[in-house]
């Protein structure tokens, strides 16, 4: 509901029914109408400083960027609407850590140096101007009346992006070449997700130990073996079937026989057949 407060010069201020907003319009009267904007705000859950834990103590999903200050941390939680809360870490040699918090943080661990925001919502009443243009012109409805104008409908909400869908490629084996690290999502599917956000075409991941990270392939063949990590690829990425992984080559190649000898170019001649019997 808009309630709205015309200024009269000396008559002072008069209140008007939402059902004057008509006549303002038409007339071109200046109005002050007073709206609801949402702001986002940052507060300490628990109210003090530390590390963000979720319920059970956990760490909870999380996207980590390293080398940004406090407020360009804060800026990339804002800008996302999946960042429930942000935790910003300085450490020696002026090197940051900012953790951007997918799931709902409950309390804080007390960690030196680490503080923990959580993101809130606050609605707060702004006045807005309201006039209509002196030389605008309305067609007014058949059969006479008031001409009215129709609000214009909001656009539709953007779908959202498809969920990252990925592959085993290679097991047991490492990134010949690490283009960028992912963070440290907990689950291999996350970690895809990320992938798939960044244009990472193949990631390597370690599915028992997801604390080693998500790790962007600039070179996925030629790694090191490893037992625990493995190579995936993001199917979304891949304009044709990904190559195929080579197989290793045998140690010792077995022993082929001899190739036939080739036949002469020349051959003996027939036999011809004896002459028949006079008798």
């Amino acid at each position: 509901r808009i309630v709205m407060k015309l200024r009269l010069g000396v008559l002072g201020m008069l209140w008007l029914r939402p059902c004057d907003a008509q006549a303002i319009r038409q007339t071109g009267m200046r109005a002050t109408a007073y709206l609801a904007r949402e702001e986002i705000r940052y507060s300490k859950p628990t109210g003090r400083l530390g590390a963000c834990r979720t319920v059970g103590d956990n760490h909870g999903s999380y996207d980590e960027i390293w080398g940004k200050s406090h407020k360009e941390c804060q800026r990339a939680c804002t800008e996302k609407s999946w960042c429930l809360a942000y935790e910003f870490a300085m450490f020696v040699n002026s090197y940051a850590r900012c953790e951007l918090h997918k799931e709902k943080v409950t309390h804080v661990m007390p960690v030196e140096g680490t503080k923990c925001y959580v993101k809130g919502r606050e609605r707060k009443q702004m006045p807005t101007p309201l006039q209509a243009p002196t030389n605008s012109k309305r067609t007014p409805p058949p059969g006479g009346g008031v001409a009215t104008s129709t609000p214009a409908a909001p656009p539709a909400p953007a779908a959202p992006p498809p969920p990252a869908s990925f592959a085993p490629w290679l097991k047991q084996r490492g990134c010949g070449v690490q283009s960028s690290w992912l963070g440290v999502p907990a689950t291999t599917r996350d970690c895809a997700a990320i992938a798939l956000q960044e244009g990472c075409a193949y990631f390597m991941h370690a599915t028992i130990y997801p604390s080693w990270g998500c790790r962007c392939c600039l070179l996925p063949v030629g790694g090191l073996y490893n037992a625990k990590w493995s190579i995936y690829a993001v199917t979304q990425l891949q304009p044709r079937p990904p190559p195929v992984a080579p197989s290793p080559r045998p140690a010792n190649p077995p022993n082929l026989p001899p190739p036939p000898p080739p036949p002469s170019p020349w051959s003996p001649p027939s036999p011809s057949p004896p002459p028949p019997s006079p008798w």
